[in-house]
């Protein structure tokens, strides 16, 4: 048995491929059995694994059940790939499959139904293609006494397409297949986990009935060997500029990052880093409220997953009297007395009819988006104006998701998250070989409210907008990086502030024979809007209904099931592509409070002593607007008599 320091690997040779192909004596029909195609394989993956391995051979050596054991200090293996009924003839192809043998030491318990079992492989020996991942179909296990889950069976499930293109890539008098990495989840794991195989198969000759002569004997051959896999753990991490996009004055850049390092010895032998090939699932998380009011998180608690109705209104017993508006600008009238309010987002109906109208006369409230029902609410530590510079952290985040998903349960996302959790998700991973030429822009748009914004909720004006060009995608971070200044350093790379100090950390740990590479692979839209708390009826001190500011709502896309797949290394004169091994991330950016939120000055928000401040600086002004006009039109007159 062939034994390194990174890992084990077995290859299953003639005894095991020869004891199959003689099983079934239909196969001597060959290119004119057409009534039996398909029946090979179905007869195949009804056999059990421990059936298939009791009589093949390892490395030389028969199969001895006594060397797979039962030890938790070794990790799960491959043992082989098996290649079943290979033929150049198109009308017989119907057999042909891809067949995973694995080693369980540790006796994990797989999630054997999982969309997340995988194993990513390349066929073909174009060290220039990419490697694609497959899903992996569980078919058995050992059963045996005391052997109980210790080996599996999987089939690599490939569409009809999929097939066509690995076969049109195969050369038929040596086939190469080369495996990367497995991935398989265990029960109780959100994603699945990777173990790094780097191992290419391969195989000549066919097996009886499926060569270029019916009547030949079975000459199918294989042997294997040890190839290079880069095992990375990436760090997820983000960015959003101290400003908006331009789309409006709540929804800012959000820059989605991971940072890793590449061991030295890689890039001697293959030249820099120049593209990577990821996967991922984008989903737009549903609004999501974060308030500083404890009164009113108490209140909305029962609500939670539940459709308001429109009249659920003053005097029900069971009806919710406060309501939060996001984006909550006004537009006054003055001439004939009517104030409109504006919003992007609503919770709750329960907005007063003359709320923050000193004429209490027409009030309209513009159609914003109904979040009807909320599901997602997080608490600050209840202080005044808390929400202001609140975060909540990926980790808080994802164990929101987790827990809610067990509370609605219902169609997941990606398997794993409620579908109600989200405003969208897509149907299919987003796959990308990204360059290092490629580059991103972010935009930094500055919206300053005054005080009378601030008082009256307008939105604001812009005071600069800037653009950043030539973001590199693929970032080989450098001691030039770094100056000692945390911000600076953080708006450099780009890296999200509070990350920083682990970031350092990581880099210093790995310079001396590593290089760290940050990888930026995507821009999407971060949508945060200040919330305007309200109650109906109104109550001292707040006749006029509103409470507070302390609250926002907001919106991110997630990245299920992150996962790079290959790294592409070039040394000037050749390109050459290696499999990754790593385990899937989901990369939950957490939430950053609205850029210029409004300050209550006490507890209970905007109180009737500002707004009575602010009526009489109003009438001081017309006052002097008053005597200004009374001295232009009678004084200048007295002077002319």
């Amino acid at each position: 048995m062939k034994i390194t320091a990174k890992r084990q690997t077995w290859s299953v040779f003639l005894a095991l491929i020869f004891f199959i192909t003689l099983l079934f004596p239909f196969l001597q029909g060959g290119k004119t059995a057409s009534a039996a195609v398909g029946t090979n394989a179905r007869l195949f993956e009804s056999r059990n694994v421990t059936e298939d391995l009791r009589d093949a051979q390892l490395d030389g050596q028969t199969f001895d059940f006594n060397t797979f054991n039962f030890d938790e200090s070794k990790e799960t293996q491959v043992i082989s790939l098996l290649e079943f009924c290979y033929s150049f003839y198109a009308n017989i192809q119907n057999d042909y499959g891809l067949y995973v043998y694995v080693y369980n030491p540790r006796g994990l318990r797989f999630e054997l139904s999982s969309p997340h079992n995988a194993v990513t492989l390349r066929a073909g020996s174009d060290e220039t293609a990419p490697f694609r991942k497959y899903p992996l179909k569980f078919l058995n296990c050992s059963q045996e006494t005391n052997y109980e889950g210790l080996l599996y069976k999987f089939k690599v499930n490939l569409t009809e397409a999929q097939k066509q293109e690995i076969l049109g890539a195969l050369n038929s008098t040596k086939r190469e297949y080369r495996i990367g990495e497995i991935e398989l989840q265990t029960q109780g794991d959100l994603n699945a986990t990777s173990s790094a195989v780097g191992t290419s198969y391969y195989f000549s000759g066919y097996a009886q009935g499926y060569g270029p002569k019916d009547s030949a004997e079975s000459t199918l051959e294989m042997t294997s060997e040890e190839k290079d896999v880069l095992s990375l753990t990436p760090h997820a991490t983000w960015y959003r500029p101290d400003g908006t996009n331009g789309k409006n004055n709540y929804t800012r850049d959000s820059l989605h990052s991971v940072y890793f390092a590449v061991p030295n010895d890689f890039i001697k032998k293959y030249g820099e880093l120049t593209a990577i090939h990821a996967m991922w699932l984008n989903a737009v998380l549903a609004p999501a409220l974060v308030t500083g009011n404890r009164e009113a998180y108490q209140a909305i608690l029962p609500f939670l997953g539940k459709t308001l109705a429109a009249d659920n209104a003053i005097g029900q017993q069971d009806g919710l009297p406060y309501a939060y508006l996001g984006d909550d600008t006004v537009t006054s009238d003055w001439f004939v007395g009517s104030t409109t309010y504006t919003h992007s987002y609503r919770f709750g109906f329960n907005v007063p009819a003359a709320t923050l109208d000193l004429s209490n006369r027409f009030v309209k409230l513009s159609d914003g988006r109904d979040i009807d029902p909320l599901y997602l609410m997080f608490p600050t530590d209840f202080s005044d104006n808390s929400a202001d510079d609140f975060h909540v952290t990926s980790t808080e985040i994802l164990k929101k998701l987790t827990q809610l998903t067990k509370d609605y349960g219902g169609e997941l996302v990606d398997n794993k998250f409620s579908k109600i959790l989200f405003d969208s998700y897509d149907q299919e991973y987003t796959e990308l070989n990204i360059q290092g030429e490629d580059q991103y822009s972010l935009k930094q748009q500055k919206i300053e409210k005054s005080y009378w914004d601030k008082l009256f909720g307008t939105g604001g004006h812009v005071t600069s907008s800037t653009s950043f060009d030539g973001i590199e995608a693929i970032h080989a971070v450098t001691e030039e990086d770094f100056i000692g200044n945390k911000m600076d350093d953080c708006n450099r790379l780009l890296i999200l502030d509070t990350d920083y100090d682990a970031f350092v950390d990581f880099f210093n740990a790995n310079k001396e024979d590593k290089t760290i590479y940050l990888f930026r692979y995507q821009l999407t839209d971060y949508i945060c809007q200040e919330a305007s708390l309200f109650r109906n009826p109104p109550a001292m001190p707040n006749p006029n209904g509103i409470v507070d500011t302390n609250a926002y709502f907001f919106q991110e896309t997630l990245n299920l099931g992150f996962d790079i797949i290959d790294v592409t290394f070039s040394n000037g004169t050749k390109s050459t592509v290696i499999p990754v091994g790593m385990s899937p991330i989901d990369v939950i950016p957490g939430s950053d409070p609205p850029l210029d939120p409004t300050k209550d000055p006490s507890k209970g928000g905007r109180d009737i002593v500002e707004i009575i401040i602010a009526v009489a600086i109003l009438i001081l002004i017309a006052f002097l607007v008053y005597k200004l006009l009374e001295w232009v039109f009678t004084g200048r007159k007295g002077k002319k008599e």
